[in-house]
């Protein structure tokens, strides 16, 4: 700046005033599990809120976490949804400051095969009647009993293609020799047939085989007649 009548001199001073530090928002990741799970999650986090291009190089210090889900404590860990929340009182950075927040951990039920088991797992065209069924279910979480924590709501019923025909007064099986698939219905009118304490279950269809084997006709009264030597034996 120039003027032919003044001559701008400088010197320094101070304006009182502070840079005010920006807020980082720790928002913990969204998580899922399943029940019957045995590990602490894996919690992680996500910054929000940075300036300049800065990153979480800038941050000093260890995020935590606050949740209930607890794998050791049987009421902690039903199905359900579960707040994380992050605790920030461990973080520092020169020109942030922290804000906690808050996310889901979402467990969700483990599945149950249901398997049916024949009473005979082969029958003979014309012969036998159709098996009758039984059914097993695979291993639960946190070795828990079946008959504890499961409620049979209706008889269990199995579908097939197996067929059966009166001969005699008795019914037999009358479907073609071969394998049949058999399958439990785990639904009757819309109802579900098994329920799980705390909606910890849900329940799939497992499958087993019938084999319908061929009827064995024994021939009788064939006659064998004398021929004379021919070179073979063939009668």
């Amino acid at each position: 700046i120039s003027n032919d009548n003044y001559e701008l001199v400088t010197t320094e001073f101070t304006v009182p005033g502070e840079i005010t530090k920006v807020k980082l928002t720790a928002t913990p990741k969204a998580l899922k599990v399943t029940y019957g799970n045995t590990t602490v999650p894996a919690y992680a986090v996500t910054y929000s809120g940075f300036v300049n291009n800065e990153g979480t190089s800038v941050i000093s210090g260890t995020i935590s976490y606050d949740c209930e889900y607890d794998v050791t404590v049987p009421s902690k860990r039903n199905v359900n949804k579960y707040t994380i929340t992050s605790v920030v009182d461990g973080l520092s950075a020169e020109n942030y400051y922290f804000e906690a927040a808050e996310n889901i951990l979402t467990v969700e039920p483990a599945k149950i095969t249901i398997k049916p088991v024949p009473s005979e797992s082969a029958v003979t065209y014309g012969k036998n009647q159709i098996p009758s069924f039984t059914y097993t279910y695979s291993a639960l979480a946190y070795g828990e009993n079946f008959a504890d924590v499961i409620t049979e709501n209706s008889t269990l019923t199995y579908r097939h293609s197996l067929t059966e025909t009166s001969v005699g007064g008795s019914m037999v099986v009358s479907s073609i020799p071969g394998d049949y698939k058999v399958r439990p219905n785990l639904t009757v009118g819309g109802a579900n047939v098994f329920t799980a304490a705390n909606g910890n279950y849900t329940f799939v269809e497992g499958e087993n085989t019938v084999t319908v084997n061929k009827y064995a006709l024994n021939i009788y009264g064939i006659k064998v007649l004398d021929k004379t030597y021919d070179g073979n034996n063939v009668v």
